[in-house]
């Protein structure tokens, strides 16, 4: 494995009367092309939260963080199961320990371990919305739950 990233926020605060393209038309997906500078499939809408209330048809405003997982961020590293950016993976073996070849066949002697890797999260084009004023991008102290 390569050495780790560390994932980062990206914060934005939007000021819109509808919030309900970007909140369901991005939920749950990744960013398909470049986006801020950051490469494809690396970003994903970690929170977006109203401030407060407003009656509807008004303006209000949202706070959206964007979490950026870049290939070479590994989170969520348990029992041989962990992300690399957004992208899941684990060793292939057998429930008994027995390594496979990604084949379903024991792995020969000496051979190193292959890892499988899937994509968990759809893509959409997040440069087609308005996310609002970008405020900063922090780094992630706590990757343990990621």
């Amino acid at each position: 494995m390569t050495d780790n990233v560390n994932p980062t926020y990206l914060k934005f605060e939007l000021v819109t009367k509808d919030p309900t393209k970007l909140m369901f038309g991005l939920m749950n997906k990744l960013n398909e092309t470049e986006w801020m500078s950051k490469e494809p499939k690396s970003c994903k809408i970690k929170e977006f939260k109203q401030r407060k209330p407003v009656s509807m048809g008004q303006e209000a405003t949202f706070d959206i963080v964007v979490e950026y997982k870049p290939k070479g961020c590994i989170t969520f590293n348990r029992g041989g199961f962990w992300y690399d950016g957004w992208r899941a993976k684990h060793i292939d073996v057998k429930r008994d320990g027995t390594l496979l070849d990604g084949h379903g066949q024991p792995l020969p002697v000496g051979e190193d371990p292959v890892v499988l890797g899937w994509d968990v999260y759809e893509t959409a084009e997040f440069n087609e919305h308005d996310f609002g004023k970008f405020i900063a991008e922090e780094e992630c102290e706590d990757t343990e739950g990621l």
